[in-house]
């Protein structure tokens, strides 16, 4: 049989502190507490989320599915409130909420709300401002995952028009090699054919207006 709730238990949630003795009386006879195994599935995609869950120990890891792979989007700890809160349209569970160690929740059905806010008015407010947040640190992550695909979309192309140039640095490097390698040889074979004095002379020749150039080179 699992152990009953009791105010300290509740007290362990920072939403809960200072509230009238009254609201957490309400609190423990309308919620219940669950327990679950290490790595026990407690959300999973498709389900109807119906609860409010307040973390009294050990904690959960949210997965979304991406590409037919899990991935951990977020964690919440003992002390805090997850699932479902009130006025929220959150209706159906798209990806797993996974126990991590020995894990113990409070529980409130969501149907029990509107007796909640006539309980506790000021708990609703809590929880809505909770909620609010929640949404508010989802739309920065979504705003850091969208800037983070756009960075890596820019260092892509950059990249690309980066390896172009270099490639053709590359090449003319190359060439480069390639033609100074071969200007000894060409000197030496320009020599060979032109020995005499006479011949380099009328080599010469040719760069000056009115020359004639006689007996380059001989055959």
């Amino acid at each position: 049989m699992p152990a009953a709730l009791t105010a300290t238990d509740l007290l362990a949630i920072p939403t809960f502190v200072d509230l009238p003795a009254e609201t957490l009386d309400w609190l423990i006879a309308h919620g219940e507490r669950r327990a679950y195994a290490p790595d026990e599935p407690v959300i999973q995609p498709g389900d109807e989320v119906q609860y409010m869950l307040a973390i009294l120990a050990g904690g959960l890891q949210y997965y979304a599915v991406r590409n037919g792979q899990r991935e951990p989007i977020f964690r919440i700890e003992a002390g805090q409130v997850s699932g479902v809160l009130p006025y929220s349209r959150l209706r159906t569970a798209q990806g797993y909420g996974i126990a991590m160690g020995e894990t113990v929740v409070y529980a409130l059905h969501r149907d029990l709300f509107p007796q909640l806010e006539q309980a506790s008015p000021e708990l609703v407010q809590r929880l809505v401002s909770l909620m609010s947040d929640r949404a508010r640190d989802e739309a920065r992550g979504q705003e850091r995952d969208e800037k983070l695909r756009a960075l890596g979309k820019l260092s892509a192309g950059l990249a690309h028009e980066l390896n172009n140039p270099a490639a053709a640095i590359a090449r003319g490097a190359q060439a480069l090699r390639e033609r100074a390698t071969a200007k000894p040889a060409l000197l030496l074979d320009l020599v060979r054919h032109c020995p005499e004095p006479e011949a380099l002379a009328a080599l010469m020749a040719l760069s000056v207006p009115g020359e004639s150039p006689v007996g380059l080179c001989r055959p």
